[in-house]
């Protein structure tokens, strides 16, 4: 049983301009002056500092909630 070939990707007559703009994005997503190991760092920190700080002012508004005594009314 015989199969027939398939095309080997160099002979595509676009073959050239998808395997340089492949490589263009690779070269500057991999040498993208550090912003993108930067990002990878600050987006983290920047995300656990939001929540840690939104924790914190509810547990002062509970703190205080349960610290102040309760109103009387006359």
């Amino acid at each position: 049983m015989a199969s027939t070939p398939t095309p080997h990707r160099a002979f595509h007559p676009y073959a050239a301009a998808v395997d340089a703009s492949a490589s263009v994005t690779a070269v500057m997503l991999a040498h993208a002056g550090g912003w993108d190991e930067l990002a990878l760092v600050v987006v983290p920190l920047a995300v656990f500092s939001l929540l840690l700080l939104v924790a914190r002012n509810r547990a002062r508004t509970i703190a205080d909630a349960q610290a102040s005594p309760p109103l009387e009314e006359d």
